[in-house]
């Protein structure tokens, strides 16, 4: 029978009487030598270009997968594997490289050396696993990189930490604070700096321990009410109580600082309380004038008539020939005004209107001929255009 091999190491097994004469090399070179690769021996290999695939030259012959001590060398840059025939057997690792190693077998998953460790590492029936490490829990450094923070404490176990967080690592890069402070980002590379609220017009701040409040210094704007006849006025902005009857020609005057008819019509925060005539407004206005009857109050007849609209907003006139009207002393440019003129047509008379009447219709109305009628005028832009339509025709 011709000499056989162990399944592992691959040593000899020389059978009885086959040796004879060369007993002396078989056993030198097949079983003493690789025995003592197996307790001793080192393999070394470069792994900068590539991973290291132990060789397995073959039964009773020298390999790098029987070796006690194997040595990852170069300068790769990036993690190497270490591949070793998937079966029982330990190594020690010295890694030599620039990376960490993974000793595995061909189709498992292995074990992590790291840069400059070393360890013992042995198949556990399914893959290899560390027996003993150089590294301390598999940790020999802690870096923090940028983050300003650094080891308050050994590197190893329960690590405690001390520093600042850098604002890049999300932390504020503050130490200290002052009450009412507010960290406020700025432009110059996104950081964060701490700034104090500052109180703008009418406004102040108050800085308290965990706490800001904002308010309004001066929150009531000065605000004066005039009060019309019969009126009184009681309270302070912006509570303000109007109180009493408005009597005829009264009006209500509000001045004051930003506070005004225009910019709050709705008088908010303003309580009136009475009853207001119908002649009175909130703004100027014009004044119901009195009941006015030709001869007396108008103080003209004829062929030539002009009513004075300072004396009345209601004309009576009675046409006793054709006749040319004219309208004097309107209302002031922006204001507004309205009268109304009845006229009694004793004849056919035909009425000659200005120019600056402007008839709702287009035409001037035929006056009923022995008959009333009444007119209703109105005007604004101090008397440059006066809007005319008729009340009612022969209303008598």
């Amino acid at each position: 029978m011709a000499t056989q091999y162990t399944s592992l190491l691959g040593f000899a097994l020389p059978t009885t009487g086959e040796l004879d004469g060369t007993w002396g090399d078989v056993v030198n070179q097949n079983i003493t030598e690789l025995v003592e690769d197996s307790i001793a021996a080192t393999a070394t290999a470069s792994v900068t270009s590539g991973d290291w695939t132990l060789s397995t030259t073959g039964s009773g012959a020298t390999n790098e997968a029987r070796c006690a001590i194997l040595i990852p060398t170069g300068t790769p840059g990036t993690s190497r594997n270490v591949v070793a025939p998937s079966q029982s057997k330990a190594y020690v690792v010295i890694n030599q490289s620039d990376a960490a190693v993974v000793v595995k077998g061909s189709a498992t998953t292995g074990v992590t050396i790291s840069a400059g460790a070393k360890a013992v590492v042995a198949w556990n029936g399914s893959d290899f696993v560390t027996v003993a490490s150089s590294e301390v829990d598999g940790v020999s450094t802690i870096s923090f990189g940028t983050t300003g923070l650094t080891p308050n404490s050994a590197t190893s176990g329960a690590v405690t930490v001390s520093g600042t967080l850098a604002v890049a690592s999300g932390g504020t890069g503050q130490t200290t604070y002052t009450d009412g402070q507010l960290l406020i980002g700025n432009t110059t590379g996104n950081t964060l700096a701490k700034a104090t609220l500052t109180a703008g017009t009418g406004i102040s701040v108050t800085n308290g321990s965990g706490s800001i409040t904002v308010t309004n210094s001066a929150p009531d704007q000065t605000v004066t009410l005039t009060a019309g006849t019969g009126v009184s006025i009681s309270g302070t902005y912006p509570s303000f109580t109007v109180s009493g009857n408005y009597s005829a020609g009264s009006g209500l005057d509000l001045t004051g600082a930003a506070f005004s008819i225009a910019s709050n019509p709705t008088l908010n925060g303003v309580t009136l309380s009475g009853n207001m005539d119908a002649a009175d407004y909130l703004i100027t206005k014009p004044t119901l004038k009195d009941y006015a009857v030709e001869g007396s109050a108008i103080g003209n007849t004829g062929a030539s008539r002009t009513f004075d609209l300072t004396t009345a907003n209601f004309f009576s006139a009675t046409l006793d020939q054709a006749s040319t009207f004219t309208f004097s002393n309107p209302p002031a440019s922006g204001d507004f005004g309205t009268f109304v003129l009845e006229l009694t047509n004793g004849g056919a008379f035909v009425i000659t209107w200005p120019a600056s009447v402007d008839w709702v219709g287009g035409a001037a109305p035929t006056l009923t001929s022995s008959g009333v009628d009444q007119l209703v005028f109105t005007t604004r832009d101090g008397g440059t255009t006066y809007f005319g339509f008729v009340a009612g025709l022969d209303i008598k």
